[in-house]
């Protein structure tokens, strides 16, 4: 089996590995015990220095394949860490901001409803009507149809200060 076909996958390749390496470490375990010593004396020593050899590498593959799982495990812990730590700040965040918010925005809505001349009721509070001082004193966007404030009329003036807005 080639071990780097990416056909297979990394976990399959993996236990490949382990077999393989504990197939050698028995064969190796079996010739030391004195199993099958039929063979020349020359030979015997010749697979007797290639196992050791065999055995070597087998256990530095099996500290290296060791240390690739130890990784693969990190690696999935850390994506779980990543995504919680983006996940659950926005569940927080979506569970305890859209109170403060509105908290922080009532001001503001009391401010412009001050201008809309209605209360949260939608009545008429006696404030001033944004809308109609623009139609009073015209929208366009020449210098011309914009009031200066000496054109603003006297009543209108005194109303801006009966209700506060002027000094």
């Amino acid at each position: 089996m080639n071990l780097s076909d990416e056909t297979v996958s990394f976990s399959e390749r993996l236990d490949r590995v382990r077999s393989i390496t504990e197939e050698n470490l028995r064969y190796t375990k079996q010739l030391q015990s004195g199993a099958g010593t039929a063979l020349p004396s020359k030979e015997l020593v010749a697979i007797q220095d290639l196992l050791k050899q065999n055995l070597e590498i087998s256990k530095e593959l099996l500290e290296k394949t060791t240390k690739i799982r130890r990784w693969v495990v990190e690696q999935r812990v850390w994506g779980v860490v990543k995504f919680l730590l983006i996940v659950v700040p926005l569940t927080i965040g979506l569970l305890y901001l859209p109170p403060l918010i509105m908290g922080a925005l009532t001001p503001y809505r009391e401010m412009l409803q001050n201008f809309s001349g209605s209360d949260a009721n939608g009545e008429s509070s006696g404030g001033i009507n944004l809308f109609e001082l623009m139609k009073q004193f015209g929208t366009g966007g020449s210098a011309a149809s914009n009031p200066s404030p000496v054109q603003i009329d006297s009543a209108t003036l005194q109303q801006l200060k009966d209700n506060g807005y002027l000094n």
